[in-house]
């Protein structure tokens, strides 16, 4: 009994640290977001992890094989990379098709984020592709008297580390404040870079 539950920590342990692992990584080359995406993938990551060694190792003691250490570290690196990244792969192809459907090869995502009902994104994506996002979602320039701008500049001061669209030069504003069954709508935001072909993206609730 005290074998079992001491291979089950181990596993669990392993399970963890190889999600996070992977999590980190996915953030580092930007297919993951961050806040509640990365808790929730390193989560489906450990729990698919752990489960799949344990069965793994239950089916070779059930045909009187030995399941080596090397063995489960293995399974466990490689079951969390799949699933870590798997996932991060398609929440983030689920944020991305937002703004632009289908997603051209050519839209690079640096980073993002969600916190509570806002979503802010940064990436970059050719003139033609940043056009037709604007174009499609029906974005207004801002003017730097507007009321709008105030809220940009707001937004711009939320998030601190990768989110500074104020450092680029010369952005260009857009936004739009839709109306739906909510009291207060929501909106989208855009600065855009057109120098590097670089968008940061805000949508909130």
């Amino acid at each position: 009994m005290q074998n079992q539950i001491k291979t089950f920590f181990v596993c669990l342990a392993l399970a963890l640290a190889a999600s996070c692992f992977s999590a980190r990584l996915a953030n580092h080359i930007g297919i993951l977001f961050l806040g509640m995406d990365t808790f929730f993938v390193i989560f489906a990551g450990t729990i698919v992890s752990l489960v799949s060694v344990l069965i793994t190792k239950w089916i070779f003691k059930r045909k009187g094989k030995l399941f080596s250490n090397s063995l489960l570290i293995v399974e466990t690196i490689l079951v969390s990379l799949v699933i870590v990244n798997s996932l991060s792969w398609f929440q983030t192809r689920s944020y991305l098709k937002f703004f632009v459907n289908p997603i051209p090869n050519s839209v690079h995502l640096h980073q993002g984020t969600t916190i509570m009902f806002a979503t802010f994104v940064h990436f970059s994506a050719p003139p033609e592709v940043v056009v037709k996002i604007i174009q499609s979602h029906q974005l207004l320039a801002v003017t730097n008297d507007s009321p709008e701008q105030i809220e940009q500049k707001q937004w711009e001061t939320l998030l601190g580390g990768w989110w500074q669209p104020a450092t680029m030069s010369n952005p260009k504003n857009f936004m739009r404040h839709h109306q739906d069954f909510t009291i207060q709508g929501w909106t989208e935001m855009l600065w855009v870079n057109e120098a590097t072909n670089e968008v940061f993206a805000v949508t909130s609730r």
